[in-house]
């Protein structure tokens, strides 16, 4: 009875050994790629100039497989509504969708920036807490920077080391504007998509963002380092940074890219 008992023993660790060690040394799980070759609409009538802004959106653009050179995002409607505009963007009425495009016009992530940065350099997490709770007036601004604040120090190494920051500095030098000009084409977008708004108030907001990102950046390298650390400050180290990196230096490199075809 022991050498039954014995020899069962060894073989449920045999094969707990084969099963978690062994096994997945011959698992061939196909890859996440983060994004896939620039899809156009070849029937696109946007002047250079349109196509410039439009492409202001195209890491988001690339991330939904959506068109890179048309208002159109060419996604099914269905999707663009319960998943983009519901589910990710937790906006369920054409007024939040509306109010979310007037935010990221006049708004945005860049509002707490300066607090922000001011509290990074703080030496205690005591002073931390005290320069946002100064700086702001309102509970759900001081949740906005307190989460963002927490999630530029946790996602600063992997800043640093990728290259996207050389030093704290790079945190104002790029600031958050191509965060938000990034995001607002996209759900403009969107929201045209889904017939919220008009192509007339598409453009307008679209216009914005152009003249806001143009003011602010000088390259397109610059405006992507923003988008990066933005979409940092957003998600913390769980939302697949690098896969937004390795879209920007896509979009920086090669031909086919609206970024390397469109000076900036």
């Amino acid at each position: 009875m022991k050498t039954i008992l014995t020899w069962l023993i060894i073989g449920v660790a045999v094969g707990y050994f084969v099963y978690t060690r062994v096994l997945p040394l011959f698992s061939f799980q196909k890859k996440r790629k983060p994004f896939t070759p620039i899809h156009r609409d070849e029937n696109s009538t946007l002047t250079n100039s349109q196509y410039k802004k439009i492409a202001l959106g195209a890491i988001y653009s690339e991330m939904t497989h959506a068109y890179i050179n048309t208002l159109a995002t060419g996604l099914d409607r269905s999707y663009v509504n319960g998943t983009l505009l519901h589910s990710y963007w937790k906006l369920k009425t054409a007024s939040e969708a509306r109010a979310k495009l007037v935010y990221l016009r006049d708004k945005g992530f860049r509002y707490y920036l300066p607090a922000i940065y001011r509290a990074l350099m703080a030496k205690t997490a005591e002073e931390q807490e005290d320069v946002i709770d100064q700086s702001f007036q309102e509970e759900d601004d001081k949740g906005k920077a307190y989460s963002q604040l927490h999630n530029l120090i946790d996602t600063m190494p992997e800043l640093l080391q990728d290259g996207i920051l050389h030093d704290e500095q790079d945190i104002l030098k790029y600031g958050m504007i191509g965060w938000d000009c990034g995001r607002l084409v996209f759900l403009t977008r969107l929201c045209l998509e889904a017939r919220i708004i008009n192509e007339s108030e598409a453009w307008a907001y679209i216009d914005a963002a152009s003249e806001l990102a143009h003011i602010t950046y000088t390259d397109w390298e610059s405006y992507a380092k923003s988008y990066i650390l933005g979409r940092a400050m957003w998600g913390g180290i769980h939302s697949g940074n690098r896969d937004v990196a390795a879209i920007a230096r896509y979009l920086l490199e090669k031909d086919e890219s609206p970024w390397l075809q469109l000076p900036w």
